[in-house]
């Protein structure tokens, strides 16, 4: 599962194909961390702005160890999941590293 921070990104990666939830802001509450551990994986496509690193940093230390997580990397100029192409946005998943 893909995790993403606003509504607008969840709406335009599923129309990619792509399944994202929206955590609706960078700071997930506990009840959406306890549903991202029934994933297999989780892949972190937060915006790429101050909020969004931290909810990243929050988000891996209280996912660490109980599910394998990724990190999307943006395309250059990119800020946002919303702003990608759909081509873009497959890449980026594509070439996602996993953190830990």
């Amino acid at each position: 599962m893909i995790a993403v921070e606003g509504l607008f990104d969840v709406l335009k990666w599923w129309e990619y194909g792509l399944p994202a939830v929206g955590l609706m802001g960078s700071q997930p509450s506990k009840a959406q961390v306890k549903l991202l551990l029934e994933f297999e994986m989780v892949y972190l496509a937060l915006d790429a702005d101050e909020a969004g690193a931290k909810g990243t940093g929050w988000l891996i230390s209280r996912l660490k160890g109980r599910v394998p997580i990724y990190g999307v990397k943006f395309p250059e100029g990119k800020k946002d999941p919303g702003e990608m192409t759909k081509d873009e946005a497959w890449a980026a998943v594509s070439a996602a590293k996993r953190i830990l």
